[in-house]
């Protein structure tokens, strides 16, 4: 307020209030608040670091936490992948590649115990251009032709319930050698090398192992006895309706990474229209 308004305001109190009235003086002061306002900090929030699906233990990604259903688990920069459809009993999954002859496999293994859980799961075919098929084992030594459906140069096999060792195989591995083209008769052996004597034999069972044009099979055996294979017996048999336009080839060939290797030790041809 200026000095001319208050002292307007005195006068006219002064002007009220004459003779023996006490006088009334009023002031008037502008209050300035000098007390600092709060100043708001706001701190940002730390994010926590997501754990690691995978950890490396002995040469094997292992994942960190048990599996659950419903998840696909992705084996490093490749197109191996496990989804889950089924699992009752979650444990950790671990997944290892390793050399099977000159085709790379992968060692699935868990402690779930097997019928406790269902997978589908997808292996990349590492030659698109040549004919391939999934092969997987057991042991290690013998490997079995296994059902895939191929997408996109991807293996798709669907309602696995155990694991084992997988592998992506094409013809070739079963093909490649030079046979040394030496027939050699039984009367000779004898002759030369005295009777023959029986290493081993499976004639019990009735399982029967198929194959075609386009399928092969073989089986891993290991000599019991040394000296030189001179005779093998394998029974064989046409089913009515088969087409007999092409002639069976029988091949012993050695064994590298549980595979044929690509030298044929010994090999012959059978034609079908002789086989019961």
């Amino acid at each position: 307020m200026s000095l001319k308004k208050l002292f307007s305001f005195l006068l006219s109190f002064l002007l009220l209030f004459q003779g023996n009235a006490p006088y009334l003086v009023a002031f008037a002061q502008e209050v300035t608040d000098s007390t600092p306002s709060a100043e708001i900090v706001v701190e940002p929030t730390p994010i926590p670091t997501p754990a690691p699906e995978w950890q490396t233990i002995d040469d094997a990604d292992v994942t960190t936490t048990p599996v659950a259903e419903g998840r696909t688990y992705k084996y490093r920069d490749t197109a191996v992948t496990i989804t889950f459809t089924k699992v009752t009993q979650p444990a950790p999954l671990k997944i290892k590649q390793v050399q099977v002859g000159d085709a790379t496999g992968y060692d699935i293994t868990s402690d779930m115990p097997d019928g406790t859980f269902t997978y589908d799961l997808t292996l990349p075919n590492p030659n698109p251009s040549q004919e391939a098929t999934v092969q997987y084992s057991e042991d290690g030594q013998t490997y079995q032709e296994l059902p895939a459906e191929e997408q996109n140069n991807v293996f798709v096999i669907k309602g696995l319930d155990h694991f084992t060792i997988f592998v992506v195989t094409t013809t070739a591995d079963f093909a490649v050698g030079t046979s040394t083209g030496t027939t050699v008769g039984t009367d000779q052996v004898t002759s030369a090398l005295g009777p023959l004597v029986l290493d081993q034999s499976q004639t019990a069972g009735t399982t029967a192992v198929t194959f075609n044009s386009t399928s092969r099979t073989g089986q891993i055996f290991t000599a019991g006895s040394s000296g030189f294979l001179a005779q093998v017996i394998l029974s064989l048999r046409v089913q009515t309706g088969d087409d007999k336009s092409g002639n069976i080839t029988l091949r012993v060939k050695d064994v590298v990474g549980g595979l044929p290797g690509p030298t044929v030790l010994a090999e012959t041809t059978v034609d079908p229209n002789t086989v019961p």
